[in-house]
C-alpha cells in the first residue's frame, strides 16, 4: 500500500476517523470489514509510525488521548477533501464516458408533458447516454443543425422544406392541432369557428 509518510498508509488513517469516531474498536471492526485484532494492530502500527499514544485503552473502551485528539483535529478536513478529490474525479471520468445529444427545442411541445418524460426514459433505457435540451429559435435551430452543435431538434411541420433542401431527415412524430389565444373582449372570441380569413388584417 502506497505510503504517504514513511510507516503511514491511507488504511491506518481511515481506520483511525472511524475509530476516533466511534470511540470503540469493536464497532469499527464492524465498520471497516475487519476483526478487532486487526483494528488494534493498525492503530499501534499508526501510533509507532507517529512516535505517539493515540488512544487511551481500558479494558471497559478506548478514547482519544490528547495527542489523538489533535492530530484528529488536523487529518479528519484533510481525508474528508481527498474523499471529494477522489469522488469528483471519478464522476469526470465517468461523466466523459458518456455520449451526449444534444437536442434543439423550438418550444413546438410541451417541455414538461413531452419532451422531459421521453428524455427522461431514454436516459434511464441508456445509461451511457446524456440528453441535453435547449430551447432555441428558428434561426440558431437551423444554425446549429448545420454546425453540428445540436444532433436533433423538435420543429413543426412548417419547417419541412428547410430540412429536405438542407440534406437533413424529418421524421413526423405526431399530429397537433393550432389555437389561437385571443382576449375574451376580443371580436372573434365570440365565433365558434375561425377561417383565415378571419384573421387578415388581425394585429
Amino acid at each position: 500500500m502506497y505510503d504517504l509518510y514513511p510507516g503511514i498508509t491511507m488504511q491506518q488513517l481511515r481506520v483511525f476517523l472511524v475509530a476516533a469516531n466511534n470511540q470503540s474498536f469493536s464497532k469499527t471492526a464492524a465498520e471497516v470489514n475487519m476483526t478487532v485484532s486487526s483494528v488494534s494492530r493498525v492503530i499501534s502500527s499508526l501510533e509507532a509510525a507517529l512516535g505517539v499514544t493515540l488512544f487511551e485503552r481500558t479494558k471497559q473502551r478506548v478514547k482519544l488521548s490528547a495527542s489523538g485528539e489533535q492530530f484528529y483535529k488536523d487529518i479528519n478536513p484533510l481525508f474528508k477533501r481527498f474523499e471529494i478529490a477522489v469522488n469528483n474525479v471519478r464522476e469526470d471520468a465517468h461523466s466523459e464516458q458518456k455520449e451526449i445529444i444534444r437536442i434543439a427545442d423550438l418550444l413546438i411541445l410541451d417541455m414538461n408533458r413531452y419532451l422531459i418524460p421521453i428524455v427522461s426514459d431514454f436516459e434511464k433505457k441508456y445509461p451511457n447516454v446524456s440528453c441535453y435540451l435547449e430551447p432555441a429559435d428558428h434561426e440558431n435551430t437551423y444554425s446549429g443543425l448545420m454546425a453540428g452543435k445540436y444532433d436533433l431538434a423538435f420543429i413543426g411541420e412548417s419547417s419541412q422544406g428547410f430540412i429536405k433542401r438542407a440534406g437533413l431527415k424529418y421524421i413526423h412524430l405526431l399530429d397537433g392541432s393550432p389555437c389561437i389565444i385571443i382576449s375574451e373582449s376580443h371580436p372573434l372570441a365570440k365565433k365558434k369557428d375561425l377561417s383565415p380569413e378571419d384573421l387578415k388584417g388581425q394585429r
